[in-house]
């Protein structure tokens, strides 16, 4: 187990490990194995042969479930560039900004050059 724990650890980014982790993908490939064993589908010969079996069944799931948590509703790099936006977008402003607005509103009078709506008679 702990061979296929290894081996599904290194298939696995980084970045997808708090979705999907290594024991993820194990337990769903035993979960397979013996599945497909139970219904008579898998036939074992030699005990190498199980190895390589688990090894590549373990392979699979690691790339699918990459493709699967990279989809675009999915993709973890899309939340993080998302998460960067939201930051910027609701950051105080910087000295420097804050000293150009206070001087445009030093030298027009109002902030953002808008000028004042006129007044509407009743």
């Amino acid at each position: 187990a702990q061979r296929l724990l290894a081996l599904a650890q290194s298939r696995l980014p980084s970045d997808l490990r708090p979705r999907t982790d290594n024991e993820d993908v194990v337990q769903s490939v035993y979960r397979s194995f013996f599945r497909r064993t139970t219904r008579g589908d898998l036939s074992i010969e030699r005990s190498g042969d199980l190895w390589r079996l688990l090894a590549r069944m373990t392979i699979n799931k690691s790339i699918k479930s990459v493709e699967r948590n990279r989809s675009q509703k999915r993709d973890t790099r899309r939340e993080v560039a998302d998460q960067q936006s939201l930051r910027a977008a609701t950051a105080d402003p910087g000295p420097e900004e804050t000293a150009a607005a206070l001087e445009q509103l030093k030298t027009t009078g109002r902030a953002g050059g808008m000028r004042k709506a006129p007044k509407r008679g009743r």
